[in-house]
């Protein structure tokens, strides 16, 4: 309630013209990196760019992958193949709630997320790394080995 009552109260601060609009970003940005510290702030952008590429990139590619034919360069794979390769690869995200509670419990020299976070863009690259390899054109296991890795760091 009283959240409500001091958004009410707040007169709304908002800029005529859009030229402002990256000055008022990066005058927050600050605010934020004051409270926080740059390297949270840098961390933070980094994980959102990451997961921004993961939602932009991988699902809508996926799919051209798997239903082209081979001699294109898909996997040609029919449709109850694709569902079951989507099943798989969406197996991850079942576990984030452990991965979420193995991370609070158990620190890595005294950091509680911060290892588990390089690690997730470490294989985050890697799985990245391992879709764009020439091995991987026309081997559906190779892909969904890489698309698991993709989705399991995100």
């Amino acid at each position: 309630y009283l959240f409500w009552e001091r958004a009410r109260r707040r007169p709304q601060r908002l800029a005529d013209d859009d030229a402002s609009a990256p000055a008022v970003s990066l005058g927050f940005l600050r605010r934020l990196s004051d409270a926080f510290g740059w390297t949270f702030v840098a961390g933070v952008c980094a994980c959102r760019l990451a997961l921004g590429s993961y939602w932009a990139f991988v699902p809508f590619v996926s799919q051209y992958i798997y239903t082209d034919p081979p001699e294109e360069g898909g996997l040609g794979l029919t449709a109850s193949a694709v569902a079951a390769y989507n099943a798989l690869l969406v197996s991850p995200w079942v576990v984030k709630a452990l991965y979420a509670i193995v991370s609070d419990t158990m620190p890595i020299c005294g950091r509680r997320r911060t290892p588990y976070l390089c690690a997730s863009a470490l294989l985050f690259a890697a799985a990245y790394g391992t879709l764009t390899l020439p091995a991987t054109v026309g081997q559906p296991l190779l892909v969904c080995a890489g698309l698991l890795l993709v989705h399991f760091a995100a």
